[in-house]
């Protein structure tokens, strides 16, 4: 499905980005200028009218032969034949799964809500990557109002979502997986206070900026995306466990991919642990090629007396980021009464099993927890290790002891 908008942003650039129909497409990018009113239309401003289970359509000008946007075989939708001059944006496929219970929103973003529902939901979003787009940002407009408030050649817009059965999904993504430069998949697991919306643009920012040569996937637990409510977000990790450890079962066990990279953010950290509990109870086999822990939201002293062993287990390499200050993991170890898995300093986690990595000289936001998809230097170790395959020695990275144990820091 694409989306409808009735929003205007307040700072649309002169020329750019007005709207002569009302549908929330950009004049500039608008194919169908004369839309009625209240139609639902597609990221060219044209009339949709697609099955959920429809193969994802490709506009005219969206893409093309220029080998720019053509950066990630596989997640970037290619145009077979077209010679349509690229326009300023390139369109990112990611599959995803959820437990957000749908609402009855059809056409606009916010089609999964925050409660969780009874079983998973299985699909895939189509985001604009714009051609300026710097390295760690999600641009958007000053007042975040999508449609009209999203411009694909300035923003990381989220276009398209195709809700999907579970056997379409996997049979999609093998397919995906089969075109890609290499069939690697890279699965997101995003933290706190996030939307489906703002966690499926943050997933294919990722991947774009890491250059992934596979296949981008988000999971997407039903986070309330409000502040204030960091308790009920921490209890929906929990209700979320079963459920995403069938995500992780299926994308390992049914879509073919020859390498398994999952990479959890802050407080999404707590829903991964308590899933890789789940499945290390069943199967001690190695799923993963990675494991990253991003900032975890994550008791330090239960994961290393408890948790680490069957955790590290699951992946053939498993790679900590952590930092201070962090001041959200700050005001977390006070709610929690318990010093945080992402906190470095001098009680930083180090671990004969697993590749700790210190990221307190990251010139990073005042908060400093989003660093690793936010800071060129975390992008660029991420880069390094998912794409190239490189050990810690082998990084830019400073080198440390604790305790006659090796771990590593950001420059």
């Amino acid at each position: 499905m694409a989306f409808a908008s009735s929003c205007q942003p307040e700072d649309a650039p002169a020329g750019r980005s007005s709207d002569g129909d009302g549908d929330g497409v950009p004049e500039i990018s608008d194919l169908c200028p004369s839309t009625p009113p209240n139609v639902i239309v597609d990221a060219g401003g044209c009339r949709l009218g697609l099955a959920s289970d429809t193969v994802l359509s490709r506009l005219p000008g969206f893409g093309g032969s220029d080998s720019s946007s053509l950066r990630h075989t596989g997640s970037v939708l290619p145009s077979p034949g077209d010679t349509t001059p690229p326009p300023g944006f390139v369109r990112m496929e990611v599959f995803f799964g959820t437990d957000r219970r749908p609402l009855d929103v059809t056409g606009t973003a916010a089609f999964y809500g925050k409660e969780i529902d009874s079983k998973l939901h299985f699909g895939s979003v189509v985001v604009s990557i714009p051609k300026r787009h710097a390295p760690g940002a999600v641009e958007a407009p000053s007042l975040s109002c999508f449609g009209a408030g999203m411009d694909p050649a300035e923003h990381v817009a989220l276009l398209e979502i195709h809700p999907l059965d579970r056997p379409v999904w996997a049979t999609r993504l093998r397919s995906a997986l089969e075109g890609a430069r290499e069939p690697e998949a890279l699965v997101y697991i995003h933290g706190y206070k996030r939307s489906f919306e703002r966690a499926a643009r943050t997933a294919a920012q990722l991947a774009f900026d890491v250059n992934f040569p596979g296949v981008p996937l988000l999971y997407s637990w039903p986070s309330n995306d409000e502040a204030g409510d960091y308790t009920a977000d921490y209890q929906a990790t929990e209700e979320t466990t079963i459920h995403l450890a069938d995500f992780l079962n299926e994308v390992v066990e049914q879509t073919g991919a020859g390498r398994v990279h999952v990479i959890g953010h802050s407080l999404g950290n707590q829903a991964l642990m308590n899933a890789l509990e789940v499945i290390s109870a069943a199967r001690t086999d190695t799923l993963f090629e990675n494991l990253i822990l991003s900032a975890p939201d994550v008791s330090a002293r239960v994961f290393v007396d408890q948790l680490a062993p069957r955790i590290i287990r699951t992946a053939a390499r498993t790679t900590l980021y952590a930092r201070s200050p962090d001041r959200a993991l700050q005001v977390s170890e006070t709610l929690r009464e318990s010093r945080r898995l992402g906190q470095a300093g001098d009680s930083i986690v180090v671990l004969e099993e697993m590749d700790t990595i210190d990221a307190s000289k990251v010139d990073t936001d005042f908060i400093g927890h989003g660093y690793t998809l936010t800071t060129k230097t975390a992008i660029d170790d991420l880069f390094m290790l998912l794409v190239n395959r490189h050990a810690p020695g082998n990084r830019n990275l400073d080198a440390f002891s604790k305790d006659g144990l090796a771990y590593w820091g950001l420059r």
